[in-house]
């Protein structure tokens, strides 16, 4: 049966049908690769002006050669090539082209290796950062960066490594370019990075510029959590209107729950959502409430990424800090400096707990002697 199965596919007619069918694998996988924007024309152009008129950056004009045009020209030539090898062999010779072949796979191969490269180096980036290796993540980013720089998400990913490193200068100008590249074919990355500028812009408590970026984020993807988060951090740390923050974390928190993979996609921005809960839920008094969120906030991070407990940490220390539980507050600053002592997190915990040592060391001899 094998014998006779491939003895068919050397047949002319037979032939013809599983090089026609190849033809049509290839071309799906190229058009799912190579097409072109998604997003409509004039959607695009409203984009670009939200983010300008939100961080005064441009778009920079499209590089009329690019290695990912040469590498998609080249990958087509192959294919062409190996399109008409075959064609040619079955058309006089009843057989195929194994060289015809072996050019459509290398176009296939290449296709393949496009359409996962972006994720795979993320991944790759990620690795490192899960742990506070933040030297490695940075080596592994700019290596990237160097070979595909007008790659937004490489930057994207650089700026997140220099954020929780807690070098927010540098995080500013990565997020920056980031956005300035993400505007060439805007899409899901332009309201994520707008939305972390916002976070860095929070710690050099320039506000309005953050409150800025939150709202371009929330203009471009309303359905996007991470902006109607940030917008409530804004107003948290600036200790204004509380229930309006409560408002924006609800909101922000019903859309994650929402979506089919939200609640383990980036499981950290979860709890920290439940942690800026737990602070608004204490600015208006309601202890229970927030008590409630910090301990959900607690475990609803993912466990692997130690930076994005120890942010975790951090805000939910806060909330404590507000119920002036300064015991419960000096636990949670002690633990994100226990998960990331390098890190950004880690160092602001140190830097609230060093704020009243002499009130935890008071409270704690009080309570060991009750």
């Amino acid at each position: 049966m094998p014998a006779e199965f491939w003895s068919s596919f050397s047949e002319p007619g037979v032939s013809f049908v599983w090089s026609l069918a190849g033809v049509l694998l290839i071309l799906v996988v190229l058009v799912a690769r190579f097409a072109g924007d998604t997003v409509d024309p004039a959607r695009a152009s409203g984009f670009r002006h939200i983010a300008y008129e939100a961080t005064g950056i441009h778009c920079p004009n499209r590089k009329v050669v690019r290695w990912t045009v040469v590498l998609s020209l080249f990958s087509l030539s192959c294919f062409l090539a190996g399109l008409v090898l075959n064609i040619e062999r079955i058309m006089h010779r009843n057989a195929q082209s194994t060289v015809g072949w072996l050019l459509i796979a290398t176009c296939l191969l290449i296709a393949i290796l496009m359409a996962n490269l972006r994720t795979r180096a993320c991944v790759w980036i990620y690795h490192k950062l899960l742990t506070g290796d933040y030297d490695g993540a940075l080596q592994r980013a700019d290596l990237l960066i160097r070979w595909l720089p007008e790659t937004p998400i490489f930057h994207f990913m650089r700026a997140t490594v220099l954020y929780y490193d807690g070098r927010l200068r540098e995080a500013e100008q990565s997020f920056c370019t980031s956005i300035e590249k993400g505007q060439i074919r805007p899409g899901a990355m332009l309201p994520m990075a707008l939305a972390s500028l916002g976070h860095v812009l929070l710690h050099l408590a320039r506000f309005d510029r953050a409150t800025a970026a939150f709202e371009a984020s929330n203009k471009i993807a309303p359905r996007y959590a991470g902006a109607l988060n940030g917008l409530a951090e804004a107003l948290l740390r600036q200790g204004q209107q509380p229930q309006r923050a409560l408002l924006f974390v609800d909101n922000a928190l019903k859309l994650r729950q929402d979506a089919p993979r939200g609640r383990n996609l980036n499981r950290h921005t979860f709890a920290n959502m439940w942690a800026n809960r737990a602070q608004a839920l204490a600015m208006l008094g309601r202890r229970d409430d927030a008590a409630a969120a910090i301990e959900t906030a607690s475990i609803a991070g993912d466990p692997a990424f130690l930076p994005g407990l120890a942010a975790t940490c951090w805000r939910c220390g806060l909330a404590c800090r507000l119920m002036n539980q300064e015991e419960a507050a000096a636990k949670q600053f002690r633990k994100a400096i226990q998960l990331d002592p390098r890190g950004f997190y880690g160092v602001l915990a140190a830097t609230a707990l060093r704020e009243r040592p002499a009130l935890i060391e008071s409270q704690g001899l009080i309570e060991s002697q009750s």
